[in-house]
């Protein structure tokens, strides 16, 4: 009875661990780790918000790469949680969208706000290693960036999009050292921006 009994309870938790992990992978690969807090930052009291799951699979790394000429590292792909946000009772509704970015670092999230015409209008790490992400996150730098569309955006680069292009260092001023973090962060501005087409598209 005692070994019958502690089968029955083997069996359990392996069942419960199945669970848990068929839930875990169930769920959106990239999404807001606390919604309210950053919805809040982002976009202060919106009246409501909604979210929705689409999956970005190859067809969208395809559409990225015609769109944007930039390639999509394996954990762009996957489950991501859209959030439409709105401060009235209009049908226009901003969105926020997590993107994660390869860097030298390792991947970052950033949690980008956008108007419905793929506007950049505010954003935050929401995972960052580097030593510069304060650097990039201040109200000045924020508001350089802000209302710029995916063409504004794209004069930021020079044709690699590797590297800031003279427009860019002008505009941005970017403090010493994050350079690389800001080329980091452009191309997340760019995937994010053109990503209003492609749910259009979809």
């Amino acid at each position: 009875m005692r070994f019958l009994f502690k089968s029955k309870s083997y069996i359990f938790i392996l069942l419960t661990q199945f669970i848990y992990l068929e839930q875990a992978y169930s769920q959106a690969f990239c999404s807001l780790r606390d919604p309210l807090e950053t919805i809040n930052k982002l976009a202060p009291k919106p009246i409501e918000y909604s979210s929705n799951v689409i999956e970005l699979d190859s067809s969208a790394r395809d559409f990225f790469l015609n769109e944007t000429g930039l390639k999509m590292h394996n954990q762009e792909l996957g489950y991501h949680t859209i959030y439409q946000v709105s401060k009235t009772d209009e049908d226009e509704k901003d969105i926020i969208h997590v993107r994660p970015e390869s860097t030298p670092w390792g991947l970052i999230e950033i949690a980008w706000l956008l108007s419905n015409d793929g506007k950049l209008k505010n954003f935050t790490f929401q995972r960052c290693r580097s030593p510069y992400c304060d650097d990039l996150t201040t109200n000045q730098f924020i508001n350089k960036l802000t209302n710029l569309d995916y063409e504004q955006l794209r004069e930021l680069l020079d044709p690699s999009l590797s590297f800031l292009s003279s427009k860019g260092k002008e505009t941005l001023s970017i403090p010493e050292g994050s350079e690389t973090l800001a080329i980091a962060l452009i191309r997340s501005a760019l995937k994010a921006s053109s990503l209003i087409k492609y749910i259009e598209f979809n």
